[in-house]
């Protein structure tokens, strides 16, 4: 009881903009938001990013904070909702890498086009290689098999979320290969 009296008079002090409430709140749950979005997302620097981003939707709706009921509650559903616009986010970035197709065929009789594409498909294929193992059997079955998200967790015995995480770690990955041929070509 004394515990739920001490958070009300933090969000109280909250809502009236004292960042010294503000801090010690952030003490008490910020070990609790980065483990819970480890449960979303592995990455311990996307982690950490979307904790900061709870903090700050927090303190942004701090004038608020006096009509949360439970604030565990509260909490969790900004961190779920921070992972998930995370996830979305890296899944649609590498869009462009997900479109291509795991072999380049360039048609275009400029032999420095197809150099290019050939050098493109094998920094597409060196990533593909150096993936964890889960994590480019996924990826192979999603890209060269066409199997969908649910197919590939059946065949594997892995939940349909691993198969996310799987696809969006390989991808992420890709683009930072294909990141770093086009900066090395410049």
């Amino acid at each position: 009881m004394a515990n739920e009296q001490l958070v009300h008079e933090l969000l109280l002090r909250i809502a009236r903009d004292d960042a010294e409430a503000f801090s010690s709140l952030f003490n008490m749950y910020y070990p609790k938001v980065l483990q819970y979005s480890r449960y979303f997302v592995k990455s311990n620097e996307s982690v950490e990013e979307i904790a900061s981003d709870v903090f700050l939707k927090i303190w942004n709706n701090r004038k608020k904070l006096t009509q949360v009921n439970s604030l565990d509650g509260y909490i969790f559903t900004i961190t779920k909702n921070k992972a998930f616009d995370y996830l979305d986010k890296i899944s649609r970035l590498p869009d462009f890498i997900s479109q291509l197709p795991f072999e380049i065929h360039y048609e275009d009789d400029n032999p420095e086009n197809q150099l290019l594409a050939e050098e493109l498909g094998l920094v597409i294929k060196d990533a593909v290689s150096a993936l964890p193992p889960r994590c480019q059997a996924v990826f192979l079955l999603a890209r060269e098999e066409g199997l969908s998200y649910s197919e590939i967790a059946s065949a594997l015995s892995i939940s349909v979320k691993t198969v996310n995480a799987q696809m969006v770690t390989a991808l992420k990955r890709m683009a930072e290969a294909i990141k770093v041929y086009f900066a090395s070509s410049q």
